[in-house]
């Protein structure tokens, strides 16, 4: 019962996001933009994956100081877990990247 309760406590905490894989996307937003334009999408998409990054990096740490202090993973029990939005933002920008290489 005890490693029962370490594995659900251990599955719960926020995934570090170099772990993450990218949501799988279609350029079709991106291919009647100006190279011009994609390299500006990509720099947005890129700053705001690190915003995100930073962010998802700090709540592994609350995580960890959690789980150590009380049991609890408590930046994923208060919703700082960013697992979502960092596969979303890392899939617009491999569609991003995918049709610069196509058309710049």
């Amino acid at each position: 019962m005890k490693r029962l309760a370490v594995l659900l406590i251990l599955t719960a905490c926020a995934t570090p996001p170099e772990k993450i894989a990218a949501v799988q996307m279609s350029g079709a937003e991106y291919t009647g933009q100006s190279c011009d334009q994609l390299i500006a999408a990509k720099a947005a998409s890129t700053q705001t994956l690190a915003a995100l990054s930073k962010q998802q990096k700090d709540a592994v740490t609350g995580d960890a100081v959690g789980v150590l202090l009380i049991g609890v993973p408590l930046s994923s029990a208060t919703g700082g877990d960013r697992e979502t939005a960092i596969a979303v933002e890392k899939g617009r920008l491999a569609a991003i990247e995918r049709v610069t290489a196509e058309r710049c």
